[in-house]
């Protein structure tokens, strides 16, 4: 009864689809997930343009100089998510770029992973079983 869903770059994307699709999750966690404003193949509408649907707490890993989704992105998804009021935190990770989290590529940034890590498993704790790691 207490599902959460969490994915990286693509995935991120899908989390956000996921978390505005599917009633059953508790709690989503998208890591830098890309195009979630577009529309892809015959699909009606982006992953953003469903947020009214969002029905879990959602926790957002950024990098701060990330193109995709960007500073920007950011803002435009905080904000609607703020006029719908569904709960969601947002963190930004300072020099972080797309991949942060992947220590086999050129972008991995030990801090901002280790970091985002944590806050993730504390936030699914949270909304999946009711209790903090940290």
């Amino acid at each position: 009864e207490r599902i959460g869903v969490t994915g990286f770059c693509m995935g991120g994307r899908v989390t956000w689809l996921a978390a505005v699709s599917n009633p059953h999750f508790k709690a989503a966690v998208p890591f830098y997930g890309g195009f979630i404003v577009d529309r892809w193949g015959d699909a009606d509408s982006s992953p953003f343009e469903l947020s009214h649907q969002l029905n879990c707490p959602m926790m957002f890993h950024f990098g701060a100089i990330d193109a995709n989704p960007s500073p920007q992105d950011m803002e435009t998804f905080d904000k609607e998510l703020d006029r719908l009021g569904k709960p969601h935190q947002f963190h930004v990770y300072p020099d972080a770029d797309h991949r942060f989290m992947d220590h086999t590529f050129g972008n991995y940034q030990q801090a901002a992973a280790e970091l985002s890590w944590t806050r993730t498993l504390d936030f699914l704790s949270r909304h999946l079983k009711g209790v903090t790691v940290s």
